[in-house]
Formats: structure tokens, C-alpha cells, sequence
């Protein structure tokens, strides 16, 4: 079963952890049970901290200029902006929610999954639909590679304030 980019990240967290097992030691990596949740707790704060930051960022505006995206229809142009957000959020949030998922993967070695698992439940439920897949599926990769590279898309921003 796949939980998109939790399980990704999850996955990325796990196989560091264990490319790094040769020059850091079983102490390093198993701590107590109260640091542990002292670690879940503080990462999620910044995990929420970082969220609400790029939520603050999404009311930046942005116009609709570079000349392939201007010449896409208006239902493609729309979908390739809601890509971009969806990824200039995501990268904006990316390290505080590594951060986190390692903290509560430590925790879950320890013998408490529930934060790590309530992660997975609540990120089930995002990510990109399916109508938008099929959008995007049929628009040049180049291109869309080349839009997500430029600064403007970078940052999270109001897909709306384009139209």
C-alpha cells in the first residue's frame, strides 16, 4: 500500500538511517521513551510553525507571463499552477516534516506508533487528483520541469490570483 510522499519520506528516513548505521552507534540512535516524546513534541510544534509560514506565503500573488504556460489552455493553466503550489508547499515544508517523521519513527522503534501513524492517516487524504493527474499527464514534462525551476513557483502562492 502506498501513502505517497509520507511513505516516501518515510522510506528516504529508513534507508538514511541505515546508510548512516556504520559511523553512528545503536546508543546514538535509541534514546529514552520521555526524550523520545520530548522529540515528537518539539518537531511537531516546528512542523506547525513551518506550516503556518508557508500558508502565509500562499497569499502571494503571482501573473501569469512565461509564454508556453500562456499559451496552454485556460483548464491546463490552471492545473499546471495547482502543480506548482502543490510543490512550492511542499518543498517549503519538506525539512520540519522530515524532521518530524524521523522523531516519531524513533518513537514507534520504542514501542509508540501512534504519532507516526496518525501522520499517515491525515496524508492520505492529500495530494493530487486524479482529473489533475490526467491534466498534467498530457503536458510537456520538459516544460513543466522548466516552470518548476523558476523562482516565482518556488514559494508557495495564490494559484487563483493568475485568473
Amino acid at each position: 500500500m502506498s501513502f505517497g510522499r509520507v511513505y516516501t519520506i518515510l522510506c528516504s528516513v529508513v534507508f538514511i538511517n541505515a546508510l548512516n548505521s556504520s559511523s553512528v552507534s545503536a546508543s546514538d540512535f535509541v534514546v529514552n521513551i520521555e526524550d523520545a516524546y520530548s522529540n515528537v513534541k518539539s518537531s511537531y510544534v516546528r512542523l506547525n510553525n513551518t506550516v503556518e509560514s508557508c500558508l502565509d506565503e500562499k497569499g502571494r500573488k503571482v501573473a501569469i507571463t512565461d509564454p508556453w504556460l500562456m499559451s496552454q489552455s485556460v483548464e491546463k493553466q490552471k492545473a499546471i499552477l495547482y502543480f506548482l503550489q502543490y510543490e512550492a508547499e511542499s518543498n517549503c515544508v519538506q525539512q520540519a516534516e522530515l524532521d518530524y517523521l524521523e522523531a516519531t519513527y524513533k518513537l514507534a522503534i520504542l514501542g509508540d506508533a501512534q504519532a507516526i501513524n496518525e501522520y499517515i492517516q491525515l496524508n492520505r487524504l492529500g495530494g493530487i487528483s486524479e482529473e489533475l493527474t490526467e491534466q498534467l499527464n498530457s503536458v510537456e514534462r520538459d516544460e513543466l520541469s522548466r516552470l518548476l525551476l523558476l523562482d516565482k513557483y518556488q514559494t508557495p502562492f495564490d494559484v487563483f490570483s493568475a485568473f
